[in-house]
Formats: C-alpha cells, sequence, structure tokens
C-alpha cells in the first residue's frame, strides 16, 4: 500500500461523499472531516431555508383587517356588495375639424372589476351563505370595494369598506396581492382570497 493507494486501486470509502483522497485519510482525521462537511451542508441548508421564507413572507399576499365599530355590524342582516365609487357612462363632445364633431363615450366600471365583484358575491353566498346581494336594493350594510391595478395586468390591491345605511364605514380590510412570480394571485385567484377574508372577517365579528 503506497500513499492510501492499493495496488493500483484506491481506497475503499466509508461514505458516498468522499473522494479518493479524502479517503486515504487517516480514520480519526476522516471523521473529524467528515463532521465538519456535514455541519456546512446543514447550516448552508438552514441559511437558504431562511432567506426563501424571509423572502415569501415578505412578498405573499396580506389581509389587513380594521374593526372600528362591532356592534353595530352585529346588527347587519345583509349586505349590498358593489363598488365605492360608481362610475356612469358619460359623453365628451369634441369638435375635431371645425365643421364635424366626434362624439367620446366613457364607459363605466371595467370588465375586471365587475368579474371581481360577481366571484365575491357568488363565493359568499354560495360557500359561507352570507345574505348578500349585488342589485342595489335596500340592506342594513354596504359593502364597497376600491380596486387598483398593476400596470402588466391582474389586481395589486383590493380595498374593501364595511358600512351601515348611511354610509358609516364600521370596518375595512385591505388585501394586497403580491407582485412576485411565486406568489402572485391571478384574477379567480386573488376573487377567491378577497372573499374568504371578507367571510373570515364577517364570521369573526358575530363569534365576539
Amino acid at each position: 500500500m503506497v500513499g492510501g493507494w492499493r495496488a493500483g486501486r484506491p481506497p475503499l470509502r466509508r461514505f458516498p461523499w468522499e473522494l479518493p483522497w479524502q479517503a486515504s485519510r487517516p480514520r480519526q482525521d476522516r471523521r473529524s472531516y467528515n463532521r465538519e462537511v456535514l455541519v456546512q451542508r446543514h447550516f448552508a441548508r438552514s441559511h437558504l431555508s431562511a432567506v426563501s421564507l424571509c423572502l415569501l413572507v415578505l412578498g405573499c399576499v396580506s389581509a389587513t383587517p380594521t374593526v372600528y365599530s362591532p356592534a353595530p355590524m352585529r346588527g347587519v342582516r345583509s349586505w349590498d356588495i358593489g363598488f365605492a365609487y360608481e362610475s356612469g357612462a358619460s359623453a365628451e363632445t369634441r369638435d375635431t375639424s371645425g365643421l364635424r364633431e366626434t362624439t367620446i363615450v366613457h364607459g363605466g366600471q371595467a370588465i375586471r372589476d365587475l368579474q371581481l365583484r360577481d366571484d365575491v358575491f357568488f363565493i359568499l353566498r354560495d360557500k359561507y351563505h352570507v345574505p348578500v346581494t349585488k342589485t342595489g336594493a335596500a340592506t342594513d350594510g354596504a359593502i364597497r370595494m376600491v380596486a387598483v391595478h398593476y400596470t402588466f395586468g391582474g389586481f395589486m390591491s383590493l380595498d374593501v369598506r364595511f358600512e351601515d345605511r348611511q354610509g358609516r364605514v364600521l370596518a375595512r380590510l385591505q388585501i394586497r396581492n403580491s407582485d412576485r412570480n411565486c406568489c402572485f394571485k391571478n384574477d379567480d385567484k386573488f376573487a377567491t382570497y378577497a372573499a374568504d377574508k371578507i367571510a373570515e372577517l364577517l364570521a369573526s365579528i358575530v363569534t365576539k
């Protein structure tokens, strides 16, 4: 046996990650080295997991509820869901050539916002059995939403306000979407998340 090699063959490895020159070390040195390698690998994996978890927490979807008047909310028997700012159609007339006029019609709510409202409405009604309407009928309370979009598409945030008949804000729910691809919720998932959080807030008021 010359230099740790036997008859031209590499020494036997006690661990699969050992290289031949590592296996030729004395047994005590090899044990210390292997323990050191295992500690370093464990530390590297733990550090990577901590960094990944931190990035996910900082970039995840979040919902922040604030309740101002819980007692009046318990007395609400039905909710009307809609938008805080209702946009009606309006017409603007411009004189383009001095001889003819062009009428430009500005529409109401965006299709994406209307779909969000409908999705939230049906989830609240069918899944959580919340007495809710979207017809504008007289109800005890109102759920009013303000949606903000990303420039690349998708919802950035949703501000949900719970109001009484007089328009006083009883509670508020601020929902923010993620800007990271790993956590970003598309329109369907964002609507489901918003409806779940609205139902969660309403249930917490009732049980208090």
